[in-house]
Parts: C-alpha cells; structure tokens; sequence
C-alpha cells in the first residue's frame, strides 16, 4: 500500500510540463536597488525565541525527531546551530538530510481509500523548521518594507484578521448599490495549489517582485533536492524525488 501511494505521489511530484517561453522564466532577470541585500545573520538568543514560541509537537520527522525532542536540548547546543544556519543563508546551501521528508496521508472522506483520496502531510525535518522560521522572520520584513503585498491580503500574515477582507467586500457591495450601480463578485479557488507548485515560475515571479538575490538563491536550495517516503501503517514506501510543490506543514510555504 506504501508503494502503491509513493508511485502515485511519485507521478504527482513529477517536475511539470510547462510551455515555453514563459515570461517568469525566460525573460533577462530584472536588477533592482537592493537585490545585494544580504539575509541578517541568524543570533543564539533568536534561536532561542524561536524554540520558546514555537508549537512543541511530538509527531516524529524522517530522523526520528520532533520539536518536543529539540526543546529537551541542552540549550549550548544550538551555539553550533548559529553557525550552520548562517552559513547556509550565506552559501545558499542546506544539507542533504534536512531535506528528506516523512510524509503521512489524510484521508479526506473515507478513512478506507485510494491514494488520490488523500492528502498529503510533509513531517519536515525538525531543525529545518527551526531554520525556516528564522527565514520567514527575515522574508516577512522584506516583503512589508518594500510593500509588496497588497493592503487588502490578510491570509498568512501576522496581525491580519481573515474577517477584514469579508468586511471590505460587505462594505464595497454596499457603496456600489447606494449608488446604484451593478455588482458582481468572482470566487476562485485553485485546487492543489501547494502540490502544483512550478519551483522555475516561484522563483521568476519572486525576482520580478523585487526579492533580493540571496533570499532568492536561499529558497531555490529549499526548493530543490527534496525527497520523501511515505509511511501507512508504519510501513514506508520506496523514496520519491519532490520536483513540485511547497511541502504541506511548512510555516515558510504560504507565504
């Protein structure tokens, strides 16, 4: 059954078939004021901020670890994390292992089915989590000090409320019809949007928005070179090689 998911998960992951030329891909990359902007070295106390406020969960990764086994550490130890992070913001590198993913299925209506009747969640190893947060604290002050998210975007951001964008649509129907003018309203949903995620456009459309190369160079090393195995039943499967999609349960992935 294992296998089985894997070579369906497999076929999923597959990198896409995309028609070229594409205008986030193939076009001169753009040069923007700050695209030297270096990633902030990563501190010990921030480190540890990051342990504190974080969820201590106990689901296991690949390796056996979780965020409840990290905040048992002696705290001295991540003195020698300090230096691996930064030097993978630096380098744009994370190691092989940090990589390598314990993905489990969520059935999504009977607990008894087939695997394109689930959904996939990608058990993250546990000190990229940790990594990823620190990224994410960086990337977020990017994205609001060069206003690249539209004022009306409240999902994935911290302080945003989700009933706001309800509220402005209530409020801008209301000024329409005071006016008497016709109103009408789009839904859009896309499905699997995690799973289908193209890493060549991700990284294109990030670079037209103005993101300075290193973040750029640092989120293409957390894009490619993943793989995964997926465990039912505490069977796992072969290996499959990840060449789509932002890994479900990763804090950095929304946004």
């Amino acid at each position: 059954m294992a296998d089985r998911a894997a070579d369906h998960y497999g076929k999923r992951f597959d990198a896409p078939t995309v028609m070229r030329p594409h205008p986030y891909v193939d076009t001169p990359p753009m040069q923007w004021e700050n695209s030297n902007e270096l990633i902030p070295p990563v501190t010990y106390p921030e480190i540890l901020n990051v342990l504190r406020t974080r969820k201590k969960k106990q689901s296991l990764d690949i390796h056996g670890l979780s965020l409840y086994t990290l905040d048992k550490i002696p705290k001295n130890y991540w003195h020698f994390l300090v230096h691996l992070y930064n030097d993978s913001f630096t380098k744009a590198y994370i190691p092989k292992k940090f990589k390598e993913v314990r993905m489990i299925l969520l059935a999504k209506k009977d607990s008894v089915c087939n695997p394109d009747q689930t959904r996939p969640i990608s058990l993250l190893d546990s000190f990229l989590k940790i990594q990823e947060k620190l990224f994410l604290n960086r990337f977020r002050l990017i994205l609001k000090d060069h206003g690249l998210l539209p004022e009306n975007q409240s999902g994935f951001r911290e302080g945003y409320r989700l009933q706001t964008p309800v509220l402005f649509l209530i409020e801008q129907i209301y000024s329409y019809m005071s006016n008497s003018s016709p109103v009408a309203t789009v839904f859009v949903d896309f499905k699997s949007a995690f799973d289908q995620l193209w890493f060549k456009r991700c990284l294109g459309k990030l670079g037209t928005m103005g993101i300075p190369t290193a973040y750029i160079n640092w989120i293409r090393a957390w894009l490619y070179g993943r793989s995964a195995i997926i465990e039912i039943q505490g069977k796992r499967s072969k290996w499959i090689k990840i060449e789509r999609g932002g890994p479900q349960g990763s804090s950095l992935t929304p946004s």
